[in-house]
């Protein structure tokens, strides 16, 4: 089960997985003397689905970086809430 927290260092260690994870593996693939039309295809495809992962990963990562701040201003405020109720944190 994920812990839930408006902590803004815990927001910060979960987005920083993210940055982690890269782009480690995308590599493009080239056939060289061969023509057979399904190799060419596999690659062409290849190809496309290393490009697709690249922008979701891209995708994901700017959302990710977007946490931090969003648990900062929650974890402000809880504090606020909390004094405001007589609570401490």
């Amino acid at each position: 089960m994920v812990r839930q927290s408006s902590d803004l260092a815990t927001a910060q260690a979960g987005a920083a997985g993210f940055k982690k994870i890269g782009r480690r593996s995308s590599r493009s693939t080239s056939i060289s003397k061969s023509n057979i039309g399904a190799m060419k295809r596999g690659t062409r495809l290849s190809n496309d689905l290393v490009k697709t992962f690249s922008k979701l990963e891209s995708g994901v990562s700017k959302q990710a970086q977007k946490i931090p701040k969003l648990a900062q201003a929650i974890e402000s405020r809880d504090i606020r809430d909390c004094t405001r109720f007589g609570g401490t944190r």
